[in-house]
């Protein structure tokens, strides 16, 4: 877990634990209830782990050495979440009409998600984390290399997710 890490910077004292209120908070909803299919999970698993693996790896060289530390052994374990995310997802996209509807139905707002999940380049956003030098991109960045990080297995895939990240719909962020 990184939050006790994060909590010794000055812009996240601020924040409270534990389920409590958090300011700056921004929940997935697609993590909200339990995935009512195998498609749900095979999406969220994909899309997600890969924009979380790009975010631990843009903490390699953070200047806090325990978090530093921490997000390197994590990228090492997200190895085989991308190995099991990424077969999954192209062997149900290649399945039947019904199950390939299915997973096109399921990635597409978790992959609205993801890419919002970033933050936009005109608030602060990760912004603050590049500039304490705990991340080594900002929002727009990171979401780039997210999007080179999955792209050709999403355009494989054919499942109907725009590689366009400037078509992001920012008016509910």
């Amino acid at each position: 877990n990184l939050f006790p890490l994060l909590r010794e910077f000055d812009w996240a004292r601020a924040e409270v634990e534990d389920g409590v209120e958090r300011a700056n908070a921004r929940p997935l909803a697609c993590l909200d209830k339990p995935f009512a299919r195998w498609s749900q999970f095979i999406a969220a698993s994909f899309i997600l782990d890969q924009a979380i693996t790009v975010i631990l790896e843009s903490a390699h060289e953070a200047s806090h050495t325990a978090f530093r530390q921490r997000t390197r052994k994590m990228v090492v374990e997200e190895r085989f979440h991308t190995i099991y995310g990424t077969g999954w997802l192209k062997q149900l996209a290649q399945e039947n009409e019904t199950v390939r509807g299915e997973l096109m139905a399921d990635a597409k707002p978790v992959w609205d998600e993801v890419m919002h999940f970033f933050g936009p380049s005109f608030k602060l956003g990760l912004a603050s984390l590049k500039d304490e030098g705990v991340l080594d991109a900002d929002s727009d960045e990171l979401r780039a290399r997210f999007l080179q990080r999955v792209g050709a297995t999403v355009t494989e895939s054919n499942l109907g997710l725009s590689l366009d990240a400037h078509q992001l719909d920012w008016t509910k962020w």
